[in-house]
């Protein structure tokens, strides 16, 4: 993989790349010093977060990306101080190419309960349990929308 991007990034003329869960990618590439890296975390499992980030050649990357502002807060802890001012919040954008609707399927005002949604799979560390926790606790006006992914593991995305 890594003799694959090198090449790539030799070929072609990129202003910026990002990498998801592969810190040892990072640092084995030589890419070149126009291109600005992005390396992103989305885990909710602060115990792999930290385990990428002693494995990341923090130097060689310009960001470091997080979904949230209470992502940012659990991640500078984690770094050394000169590497704080890399975390920048970049919200999750939905596809609205695949997550769409033409029209409501209710109006506002005939809706009598707020949706609290949940999307995830049923992994340790994935949070489906506090999401029912804080379910029990709201009061009777909420409903939970849980949105679950069956795959296990990465090797259908690899």
């Amino acid at each position: 993989m890594t003799n694959y991007l090198n090449h790539v990034l030799s070929q072609r003329e990129y202003a910026d790349v990002s990498f998801l869960s592969c810190p040892d990618i990072v640092t084995k590439l030589t890419v070149p010093s126009e291109v600005k890296i992005d390396y992103e975390f989305h885990s909710s499992n602060m115990t792999i977060v930290a385990d990428e980030i002693s494995n990341l050649e923090l130097s060689k990357l310009n960001r470091l990306i997080v979904p949230s502002v209470y992502m940012a807060t659990q991640l500078e802890p984690l770094l050394p101080t000169d590497h704080v001012d890399q975390v920048t919040v970049v919200p999750n954008l939905v596809d609205t190419s695949v997550f769409t609707f033409d029209e409501a399927l209710e109006e506002p005002a005939q809706i009598s309960s707020r949706p609290l949604i949940w999307v995830g799979r049923f992994d340790k560390g994935k949070g489906y349990r506090y999401f029912l926790r804080l379910l029990a606790q709201l009061p009777d006006n909420y409903h939970g929308v849980v949105i679950v992914s069956l795959e296990t593991g990465p090797d259908r995305a690899a």
